[in-house]
């Protein structure tokens, strides 16, 4: 695996674990997202936040990952737009419908 994607994953891990949230466990969805985040980082030295950011990236107003949103969002629907990050009502949910993580429309 990519070092850079490796970081990133890790950057995601540490978030998570930090406000105690779950990762999207679809590993394929959740590397297809980071590696939108590590294009960000290669060309914008950030990790804009892939469902929020224009496209192209304008990085004088697109949030970076943990975007500001992330939190109501994931209390009011279990998970963030990106789903990458959920609590565990919406992770267990997540995980009772088969083919729902790989739907994800971002990263746009």
């Amino acid at each position: 695996m990519d070092t850079e994607l490796q970081k990133a994953l890790k950057f995601l891990r540490n978030v998570a674990d930090r406000n105690g949230y779950l990762l999207n466990p679809d590993l394929r969805t959740l590397e297809r997202i980071a590696l939108s985040m590590v294009e960000n980082r290669r060309n914008h030295k950030r990790y804009f936040c892939p469902c929020k950011q224009h496209h192209p990236v304008n990085a004088e107003v697109d949030p970076v990952c943990p975007c500001d949103e992330s939190k109501d969002e994931i209390r009011r629907d279990g998970f963030c737009d990106c789903h990458v990050f959920f609590d565990e009502s919406g992770y267990e949910h997540a995980k009772m419908r088969p083919g729902l993580l790989s739907t994800v429309a971002c990263p746009g």
